[in-house]
């Protein structure tokens, strides 16, 4: 995999991308991550660990970019993720993903609306149970730094980095 890297000045704050090669059956070969999104694991996505929001405001800012929260509905991708925040060292900042349960306590979807899945091998475990263990305080999925980027819930007004990931357009 060929890495490189990418500043991206912006007037709220400097942004870091990295593009990483590789093409999977999720995005054909004809398919290019616009800019400042990268290909990883054939999904686009783009880390913004500088910037620090809320989690509604993080969705505003991903829609900005037509794009939205990320959904990481699969635990190789959650792992392709974390492998991309170690490797470009931005492991400093939770991120923000497109999970909640504020629609409905304790039934978490994804900004489109499909179940997030419970338990191993994604969420995090703190002390003696595993996550959410929020209850109604604490809505928002982050992928948490500190908890090795498990899935943790969040109240949605905490200020952390945010994950959006970008959707080629169905012809």
């Amino acid at each position: 995999m060929k890495l490189s890297l990418l500043l991206v000045v912006s007037t709220a704050g400097l942004w870091v991308a990295a593009s990483a090669n590789s093409v999977d059956s999720k995005q054909s070969k004809t398919d290019v991550c616009p800019h400042p999104f990268v290909d990883i694991n054939g999904r686009c996505l783009f880390i913004n660990n500088f910037a620090q929001m809320t989690w509604e405001a993080a969705r505003g800012f991903c829609q900005g970019f037509q794009a939205d929260l990320v959904a990481v509905d699969e635990a190789n991708f959650l792992a392709n993720i974390v492998d991309f925040i170690y490797n470009e060292q931005i492991t400093d900042r939770s991120y923000w993903t497109g999970g909640s349960d504020s629609a409905f306590e304790g039934e978490f979807v994804w900004t489109d609306g499909r179940s997030v899945r419970m338990g191993t091998p994604c969420w995090g475990v703190l002390s003696d149970y595993q996550q959410p263990g929020g209850q109604t305080n604490e809505n928002c999925i982050s992928l948490s730094k500190d908890n090795y980027f498990f899935f943790d819930d969040l109240d949605c007004n905490e200020e952390i980095a945010v994950i959006c990931e970008y959707k080629f357009q169905k012809n």
